[in-house]
């Protein structure tokens, strides 16, 4: 697979054995928070309706990131 992507081994093996972005970290927060409150407001919110959800949860967060 490294060859067909033109990756070398070693780069793809330092590659997984990074930690993880604070980012990454913080996205996997919200997609915890968002699964939640999808589920409580009926399973079809809109994104400003999860957004306002959020932001009373002082989850300060863009419409955009929700939808990503």
């Amino acid at each position: 697979m490294c060859k067909c992507l033109g990756v070398s081994e070693s780069g793809y093996y330092k590659f997984k054995k990074r930690q993880k972005s604070a980012h990454d970290v913080r996205d996997e927060e919200l997609e915890i928070l968002i699964v939640k409150l999808f589920k409580e407001l009926g399973g079809n919110p809109g994104t400003r309706s999860l957004r306002g959800h959020l932001a009373a949860l002082e989850q300060k967060v863009s419409r955009r990131r929700i939808v990503a």
